[in-house]
């Protein structure tokens, strides 16, 4: 959604209606700290362009505080209001940005079935062991890393095929 082209009415209308359907709002809080003021900003910037372009956001809105600036360092946050196709997505975009807090706005209440907790779940997983990966292959030597990558790949099949069991 481009929201350029709706009033604030406009877009606070169609967050209602999206969010009557399953949609998520929520306000994620990002920091960041360094030397130079406007690159602390430029970080937090970039997060929100690169949020807006995360699969499942359905509109995005980002707000920089200005930097405090304290013996020589910067830093601030930002606010980024998104609205999620779904709570699913929400996770991954959660997992992915990892936000300093977050707040869920509306709807009141989510109610998931049990296939989407499920589908929840197992990309939570999924992350984590993406994660656990990179860490493990960063400290390994290669015969070590050899067998890490055959037993994950068999891991990643079995998640794979849980996925698709679920559809």
């Amino acid at each position: 959604m481009d929201s350029a082209n709706y009033s604030e009415s406009d877009v606070e209308n169609l967050i209602n209606q999206a969010t009557q359907k399953g949609a998520v709002l929520a306000v994620l809080y990002f920091d960041a700290y360094g030397t130079e003021k406007t690159a602390v900003q430029n970080v937090l910037v970039d997060v929100t362009q690169k949020i807006t372009k995360e699969k499942g956001a359905l509109y995005c809105k980002g707000v920089v505080k200005e930097p405090i600036e304290k013996n020589g360092e910067f830093s601030t946050y930002s606010e980024v209001r998104l609205l999620a196709e779904n709570f699913n997505a929400l996770v991954n975009i959660t997992l992915k940005y990892a936000p300093t807090s977050i707040e869920i706005e509306k709807p009141g209440k989510i109610t998931l079935t049990l296939e989407e907790v499920h589908a929840t779940l197992l990309d939570i997983s999924q992350t984590m062991q993406n994660y656990t990966n990179f860490i493990i292959q960063h400290s390994m030597s290669e015969e070590e890393k050899k067998k890490y990558n055959e037993s994950i790949k068999k891991k990643t099949e079995f998640v794979e095929s849980l996925k698709k069991r679920e559809k």
